[in-house]
Parts: structure tokens; sequence; C-alpha cells
């Protein structure tokens, strides 16, 4: 709940944060389930890379399709993430 009303005006500390969560769980499961190594990888890289791109945009705006490409960026993060969502389901 507070990420979401901080997310208007931090919305990179907010996405750093919620990302930074996310890849502590996913490490910890990917260490442990084989399975889960791969996707965790591209989860990872394309976090990391979107949100330097973020970090760019926020610093220096203006870079062409600098904003979209960090979007893109979030999007393949975020498919990413279901490999470790459909894990924690079936444990449950």
């Amino acid at each position: 709940m507070l990420s979401i009303a901080a997310t208007p005006f931090q919305p990179f500390s907010v996405s750093t944060a919620n990302t930074a969560a996310i890849e502590l769980e996913y490490v910890k499961r990917a260490i442990k389930h084989p399975e889960l190594r791969r996707d965790h990888l591209i989860h990872a890289s394309t976090a990391a890379v979107g949100l330097s791109l973020f970090a760019l945009d926020e610093i220096r705006p203006g870079y062409p399709l600098c904003h979209a490409a960090w979007h893109g960026l979030s999007t393949a993060s975020v498919l990413h993430t279901l490999a470790l969502i459909q894990h924690l389901e079936c444990e449950v």
C-alpha cells in the first residue's frame, strides 16, 4: 500500500525497491530450484538494464527511445516473473 502511495512522487525509488524485493525472493528460489534459473537470469538482466535506462531518463530526459526502451525491458522483466509466481502457486 505504501508503494502505491509513493509511486507518483518517487517512481524510480519505488521501482527499484520493488525490483530488489522480487530479486531477493527470486534468487532464493532459483538457488534451490534449478528450473527457475533461466527465467531468473532473464528477469534480473532485463530489470537491471531497464532500471538503468529509467535512471538515465530521470537524469537526462529526452534521449530518443530511452523511455520506450525501459518500458519494453520492464515488460520483459515482468513476463519472466511469471515463472516465479507459477512456482510459488505450485508450492501452496
